[in-house]
């Protein structure tokens, strides 16, 4: 929000100059979303399991998050103040509003920033293809520090948490701790 100063001065201003400080602002406000730790996120096999009794739809369109897992992730999003990045398949079927909400309604306590792009691949690609397009979303914003999870086995990203046992996710031992080290970066 702007102080009242700034609303005065901002009127004052010619046309061509407020557009400059509006799209410097918005940059500065678009950078300052990645200063902070990054969660690379996929769902199925990470927040919803492959066993859950909870697998049901949410308003008929997406299976719901297992709470003991919307649990871990609230910790590790209280422990290390990260952002979250869609990295799931269900970024192609959902906008980033609509999962923002679907995250609300699952009780998770920070909605995604954004989700990653598209590569477009055959089914025997898919790793590959998920791997090119966070690397490039880490390269195109300077991404320091950021973790990423997923039950894909990614072998071409840093700093990866596999999820390997879909049965449990990223509620599995130890899974909690490695994340949170890649994203505090000790």
């Amino acid at each position: 929000m702007r102080s009242e100063v700034a609303t005065r001065m901002m009127a004052k201003m010619p046309e061509s100059v407020k557009e400059k400080v509006e799209q410097y602002a918005e940059k500065v406000v678009e950078e300052s979303k990645y200063s902070k730790p990054i969660l690379f996120l996929d769902h199925d096999g990470v927040m919803c399991l492959a066993t859950d009794s909870e697998h049901y739809s949410w308003r008929g369109k997406l299976y719901r998050f297992n709470a003991k897992a919307v649990k871990v992730l609230n910790e590790i999003i209280e422990l290390t103040d990260c952002n979250i990045v869609v990295t799931s398949d269900w970024r192609h079927e959902f906008s980033l509003e609509e999962l923002q909400e679907y995250y609300k309604d699952m009780g998770v306590i920070k909605s995604p920033i954004a989700v990653t792009g598209f590569e477009p691949c055959s089914i025997d690609q898919q790793e590959f293809a998920r791997c090119k397009e966070i690397n490039k979303f880490i390269e195109e914003r300077n991404i320091e520090r950021y973790c990423v999870v997923d039950d894909m086995k990614l072998e071409l990203v840093h700093n990866f948490v596999w999820t390997w046992k879909v049965t449990e996710g990223i509620k599995r031992s130890g899974t909690k701790e490695r994340i949170v080290k890649y994203l505090q970066n000790t």
